[in-house]
């Protein structure tokens, strides 16, 4: 058994992502994965001091149950900006998956003592592995014919999220269709944006660039504004943008630091190549709050909670659950958020268990401009 889960731990870190398993030049596989402990990959006999089972072959050898299928059907659309019909697209549909049946959660909400490590990871795997071959093996896929119509049908039961594929394009559910929360019966259209390339460079403060950064893209329109990031990286020096207004940023994390450029606007016009543009990042004011549990306690949800003080020493911990910035709260031992971006001078910081209303643990910490303050 104990070669066994470096065989899983490698399918899983090479190539079973959703976004792997999601590309459009996927063909669905012929079995079909539901969220059950997998049994034991036994390895064959060796030859010459070498495994004779490849790792598809290993994962393939795992017994499965068939996904679920249904008479459900949803339709919709995909069209231009213009309302155009676009042809050829590819669209896809996912159903829900239900976490709360996996053998982890199930074991958590027994309240049984915490496993050991060794069995906390092997459990773990089954279940990510499984889960991304039922993501897999459970998506319907339809293409849009020459009117921009499409139609998937033989879904199951449920929820179902959906996604629409156009190669060089960037492609949003009209507002009014819920393509996370799609259902039987329901009707999703899409719109199809063209992408214009901005080039981009990113420098840290000694001049040099860093292996990758985050571009910040925030849009302004009349109807509001809505934000997104995009990675850049030294080697691919640039991002793809639909036409509009944006506020662009860059931001780097190196471990305890934060650095940020200034916002810089640009105007993207389709058929438009813009200059390049480029950030020079300045380490900046943060804030890294660690919550650890004490010895003996069980993993459980954990929330961590910071508020600037601004000359008012007297706050009580408790208008942090308020007030406060906040995490979001996870079932493990140690728990870590960073707040960038402050403006410098004191702040009350405290950590709570989500299942009641008040500060566990409180002090105030000062934050330097241009640091990062760990408490």
């Amino acid at each position: 058994m104990a070669r066994t889960l470096p065989l899983v731990i490698a399918a899983f870190l090479t190539g079973l992502g959703a976004g792997y398993l999601l590309r459009p030049d996927r063909a669905p596989a012929r079995s079909a994965v539901r969220t059950v402990p997998l049994a034991p990959l036994e390895p064959e006999a060796r030859t010459g001091g070498g495994p004779l089972r490849s790792i598809p072959e290993g994962l393939a050898a795992a017994p499965v149950d068939p996904i679920p299928t249904g008479e459900g059907r949803i339709t919709g659309s995909v069209t231009d900006p213009r309302g155009r019909p676009v042809s050829g697209a590819l669209v896809v549909a996912v159903p829900h998956y239900d976490w709360s049946a996996a053998p982890e959660a199930k074991r958590r909400r027994g309240g049984a003592a915490p496993p050991s490590l060794d069995w906390d990871l092997k459990e773990a795997v089954r279940t990510r592995v499984a889960y991304y071959r039922w993501m897999h093996e459970a998506q319907r896929r339809a293409r849009t014919d020459a009117e921009g119509r499409y139609r998937i049908e033989r879904l199951a039961p449920g929820k179902h999220s959906l996604t629409a594929y156009v190669e060089g394009r960037e492609i949003m559910a009209k507002p009014g269709s819920n393509a996370s929360q799609a259902a039987d019966g329901d009707r999703i259209d899409f719109v199809v944006y063209p992408l214009v390339e901005i080039p981009v460079d990113v420098r840290l403060p000694g001049g040099t660039r860093p292996r990758k950064a985050s571009i910040r893209c925030l849009q302004r329109s009349e109807s509001g504004s809505s934000g997104r990031s995009q990675m850049w990286t030294a080697e691919e020096r640039w991002i793809e943008l639909r036409p509009g207004g944006y506020e662009l940023t860059a931001l780097v994390v190196q471990g305890d630091r934060t650095l940020r450029s200034a916002s810089q606007a640009i105007v993207v016009k389709a058929g438009e190549s813009p200059p390049e543009l480029v950030f020079a990042l300045k380490e900046r004011s943060s804030l890294l709050v660690r919550a650890v549990l004490p010895p003996g306690f069980a993993p459980q949800p954990v929330r961590i909670y910071a508020a600037g003080l601004y000359g008012d020493a007297s706050r009580p911990p408790e208008s942090l659950l308020t007030r406060g910035l906040h995490s979001g709260a996870r079932r493990i031992k140690e728990m870590e958020t960073r707040w960038s971006d402050l403006l410098p001078g004191a702040y009350l910081v405290g950590a709570s268990f989500t299942d009641t209303k008040k500060i566990d643990v409180s002090r105030v910490v000062e934050v330097r401009s241009g640091t990062t303050t760990t408490p």
